[in-house]
Parts: C-alpha cells; sequence; structure tokens
C-alpha cells in the first residue's frame, strides 16, 4: 500500500499555536544553549517562560536538548546531564531527586506501526522520584519508571520499571532489587546480635550503600553472596550454613530489619548451654510491627519460627518463599520469647518488596496446581509443628476460587482472628497482606495462563523472560 503523504500530516494533530511556539522556541533554544555552564537559574526561567513545570534546585546543563518545553514536569532537586536528549512530543514528568546522566534520550513520541499511514502517537513518560537513568540509556514511550530504580547504562528501557530495582541490557531487564540494602536498619540489628555474642556474622549480597562498612566497623564478620536468577532466600541460608565456618555449636539466624529483646537474649544465655544433646532446633515468636505498630491481633501473633539450631542439624528447604527448617536429626522445642521485625522503610518501599514476592507466590501456587518444580511430599517433611501447620493452611488456600480466597482470608484475619482491635495499622495490614498481596498473585496467575495455557514449559519460559525467576531451581 503507497502512503498518501497528505492524509499522513492530518494524523499530526498539531494546532498552529503549537508551530508558533514551535518557532518561538528555537530562537529561546539559542539563549538556553549559549548559557553559562552555571546558570541553572537563567535555563529555568527559560523553560518556565515556554511553559515548563519546573521545582526547586533544578539543574539542567546547556547542551541539553528539549523538544517542547511545554511538555517537561520536573520536580524539586532534580537533575538533567549533559548531552541528554528529551524528545518530548507527549508529557514527560520527572519526580523528585532524580538524575538524568549524560546523552540519556527519553523518547515519548512514536508512531503507530500497524497503520500503513504510520500515524504519530506521543505517549506520556513518568519518572518517578529517586530514579536514577545512566549514561546513554534510553527510555522508551509510555514507560514509567518506578520510585527509586536505576536504568544502568547504555539500557534501552521499553516497559514499566518496578520501584526500587535495577535494570540493564538491551532490552533492558531486571537485574536485581535494591531492597539488598540494609543500611537503615544494621546498626540496630547488630547492636542487639553483639550483646549476646561477639561472634557475629553478616552475609550481604553485594549490598550499593553503606552495610558493609558499618558492619565492618562494629566488628562483625562480613561474608558476600552473590544474587543470581535463581536465587532464593533458602538457597542464602544453605549456603551461610555451608561456608561460613561458625565456631560455636548454635547458630542462630535473623535478618537486618530484626533485633533481640532483652527477654530472648536473657534466655539464650541461661538456658541453651542446659539442652540436652537431642534438641537440634528451637523455635521464638516473631513480632512484627508495621507502620511502627505491633500488629498483636490478626494472626500475625504470636507467629513461632525456628530460628535457633545446632550447626550440623538442620537446613532450609529448598523452596522460592515461605521456607522453613528442616530438622535432619533430634527434635525441636518452643521458647516463648520474642525476635523483633520492625522494617524502617516506606510504605512505597514495602509494597515494592510485596509486588516482586507477589510473582514468587503466584508461581508457588502454580506449582502446586500443576507442578513446576520439584518439590513434592511438603506434608512429610521434617519440619516443626508450627511450620507443617502453616504448610496444611496453605495447601487448603490453594485449593480455594481465585480472588474469593483473598476476600476469605481477609475476613479471616481481620474479623475472626481479631485484625481489627490493631486500630487503622491492623486494617491496612490485613487489607494489603490479604486483599492486596494475594489478588495480585491470583492475577498474576490468570495472566500467566491466558499467555502460556497449563503448558509447563512456556509458563517456565514466561517467568523466566518477564521476571528473571528461574522457576525450576528451589
Amino acid at each position: 500500500m503507497e502512503i498518501n503523504i497528505q492524509e499522513n500530516r492530518k494524523y499530526l494533530n498539531y494546532s498552529k499555536w503549537i508551530y508558533v511556539k514551535r518557532i518561538l522556541w528555537s530562537f529561546g533554544k539559542l539563549f538556553f544553549k549559549c548559557s553559562p555552564r552555571i546558570a541553572f537559574g537563567y535555563r529555568n526561567m527559560i523553560l518556565k517562560l515556554f511553559g515548563a513545570k519546573i521545582g526547586q534546585h533544578v539543574h539542567i546543563y546547556s547542551s541539553v536538548n528539549i523538544w517542547f518545553p511545554w511538555n517537561l514536569e520536573i520536580d524539586d532537586w532534580s537533575a538533567i546531564g549533559e548531552e541528554a536528549l528529551i524528545y518530548n512530543l507527549g508529557k514527560i514528568r520527572i519526580g523528585k531527586q532524580v538524575t538524568i546522566s549524560h546523552k540519556a534520550q527519553l523518547c515519548a513520541g512514536t508512531h503507530d506501526y500497524t497503520s500503513p499511514l504510520m500515524p504519530l502517537l506521543r505517549p506520556e513518560i513518568k519518572i518517578n522520584d529517586q530514579v536514577w537513568i545512566c549514561s546513554n540509556a534510553f527510555v522508551g514511550p509510555g514507560v514509567t519508571i518506578g520510585e527509586g530504580s536505576i536504568i544502568g547504562a547504555c539500557a534501552v528501557q521499553m516497559k514499566d520499571a518496578e520501584a526500587w530495582s535495577i535494570y540493564a541490557g538491551n532490552p533492558a531487564k531486571l537485574i536485581k532489587k535494591r531492597i539488598f540494602n540494609e543500611e537503615i536498619h544494621i546498626e540496630r540489628a547488630l547492636k542487639s546480635a553483639f550483646s549476646l555474642t561477639r561472634n557475629v556474622f553478616v552475609i550481604d549480597s553485594y549490598s550499593t550503600d553503606k552495610t558493609v562498612e558499618i558492619a565492618e566497623r562494629m566488628g562483625a564478620k562480613v561474608y558476600q553472596y552473590k544474587w543470581k536468577a535463581d536465587s532464593n532466600w533458602a538457597k542464602k541460608f544453605n549456603w551461610t550454613l555451608d561456608n561460613v565456618p561458625f565456631p560455636t555449636p548454635w547458630i542462630m539466624r535473623h535478618d537486618a530489619d530484626e533485633y533481640l529483646t532483652k527477654e530472648l537474649i536473657e534466655k539464650v544465655k541461661k538456658d541453651l548451654p542446659q539442652l540436652s544433646e537431642d534438641v537440634s532446633a528451637i523455635s521464638i515468636n516473631r513480632r512484627e510491627y508495621f507502620m511502627r505498630r505491633w500488629m498483636k491481633h490478626g494472626g500475625a501473633y504470636p507467629k513461632a519460627m525456628v530460628r535457633i539450631i545446632r550447626k550440623g542439624k538442620a537446613h532450609f528447604e529448598a523452596r522460592m518463599i515461605d521456607e522453613h527448617v528442616e530438622i535432619k536429626d533430634g527434635k525441636s522445642i518452643y521458647w516463648n520469647v520474642d525476635l523483633c521485625d520492625d522494617k524502617i522503610i516506606s510504605l512505597t518501599k514495602w509494597i515494592a518488596a510485596h509486588n516482586m514476592h507477589s510473582v514468587k507466590e503466584a508461581i508457588v501456587l502454580i506449582d502446586n496446581e500443576i507442578g513446576l518444580t520439584n518439590n513434592k511430599d511438603d506434608l512429610h517433611k521434617n519440619l516443626d509443628k508450627a511450620a507443617l501447620k502453616k504448610r496444611q493452611k496453605k495447601g487448603f488456600y490453594g485449593k480455594l476460587p481465585y480472588f474469593w480466597r483473598a476476600w476469605a482470608f481477609f475476613i479471616y484475619r481481620y474479623i475472626i482472628q481479631l485484625g481489627f482491635l490493631d486500630g487503622v495499622e491492623g486494617f491496612l495490614y490485613c487489607f494489603l497482606q490479604c486483599l492486596w498481596y494475594r489478588n495480585i498473585a491470583d492475577a498474576k496467575i490468570i495472566e500467566a495462563y491466558r499467555i502460556c495455557g497449563k503448558n509447563k514449559e512456556k509458563l517456565i519460559k514466561y517467568f523466566m523472560k518477564e521476571y528473571n525467576i528461574d522457576c525450576t531451581k528451589q
């Protein structure tokens, strides 16, 4: 089909006023580009005169090529580096504390290739707060970059990027989550650990903040575990048990966002040396905080979990999420003392982390339904009673209808288990944990089935391609 040029031009849909502004901007651009390097305020003023919305303390360099200033919004403390291209035929919205490095390209314009006329399209680009677009990276039309994400050098980002994630490559793929960084938690965790013992080990995953610096300064021994596509927490824990030279017969595991209570420390010091040789594991209560409030109801407390194991007597089961300790030899006992889980993070980061967890939740539920992994006989493993009970409940939940089960879970925890007694925080906790998280997981199951059917090979390839998760290697 031969293209009708005159017909094609009708699809541009530019008003006469837009053409006038483009002519005026061609002159205004000369004043913009000829300004001194440090004249950030002057350049911001010029952009504002042409309709741009510019926040405070914004640094835009003179060599930046901005196509249409009136389609640019940039919030406080953000910067656009030298020779960057802002091809904003459509709106480009840039949040706070964003860095657009030199020669990066934001392209909010494309053509509808499905039509022989190739009409112009102008999908909006949105860059959320605290994002870093690295040198020579390309962000395509209609893309949203989630808060705190990093788009690596020379990456081609043509799909939305999840919050607090790192992407690289052409096409860009998820490399890892930024939640491995624990700078805000690590000092508190180590202080409580050193109250119990001087033998403290930190298993880091090549964090990019000051986690390692703080840990080494406080006297902890730091080991590095490289997180891969087939990695999960169980693999990391088992690698730790196999590779770290623990000098004591007992090992206590706690995460960076957790800390030991005074009662737990006293119990360990007093009773641990007196235990008989047939005791191989000890479960304790996890006291969970949400939005800085202790969740006492809704099934959140007491939640017994094995956290103290005898060296060589236990390991973590190979599961993507919800891993439990398998006892090789001996028995497990319960101590009624608490380990506190208190995350000092924004709700945005909490949601971002759980959004990624929901993919793994979806994979586990699919695995239970049609089998993707080699996880068999879950209910016959040598787990403690609390873990077995939880696993049984999980199996029952997986047999319920999609979406309805999330509502049933919410009613059970919020009403029957008295989650409403924890106030506003209790409602939000139950809503996000039961309704939002579980429904997101079910939605991802439905999406995967519609694309792949219940074909195991297609599903495995799908989760690898879309989420960089190898769901066969548990």
